[in-house]
């Protein structure tokens, strides 16, 4: 009957305006843990990549064989020209994904974990892209030869 009586609190006002459901500190917390997982798949990614240019010598020596004095792909080319590069990028992204556990930025490590995924996830390509290149190329010439059955 009486909406609006002086005993009476105004509708709302005994609930919160809002109520998070996590702390700020539990969201940190979770911050922290998926950083801690991105870091991890980093490393990951980048020992794929560092075994790969670590490896460069050996298909080097495979290619000189099987191509018998042919020019390489162009891929294949300046990956094995840019092998100290590769290793030295290969070395410093696992590096600086670690270092990135120790910030107190959240925001600029999962910046930096970004990128740093984004030139791992390139370096891999382009070095399987250049270590197989050679091998698809000769499978194609092989493939493209007429059969002989007697």
């Amino acid at each position: 009957m009486f909406k609006h009586s002086v005993n009476q609190d105004p509708i709302g006002a005994s609930q919160p305006a809002y109520d998070p459901p996590f702390s700020p500190r539990e969201v940190q917390g979770a911050l922290k843990a998926a950083r801690f997982a991105g870091v991890m798949f980093l490393l990951v990614l980048s020992y794929f990549a560092l075994r790969l240019s670590l490896s460069m010598g050996s298909f080097k020596q495979i290619f000189a064989d099987m191509l018998e004095g042919k020019a390489l792909p162009l891929v294949s080319y300046l990956v094995l020209r840019a092998q100290p590069l590769l290793i030295a990028l290969c070395v410093s992204i696992p590096i600086a994904a670690i270092s990135t556990l120790f910030w107190t930025n959240l925001r600029n490590s999962f910046l930096l974990l970004g990128w740093a995924a984004l030139v791992s996830l390139i370096l891999v390509v382009l070095l399987c892209e250049g270590l197989t290149a050679p091998l698809i190329g000769l499978i194609d010439q092989l493939g493209g030869a007429p059969v002989v059955v007697e």
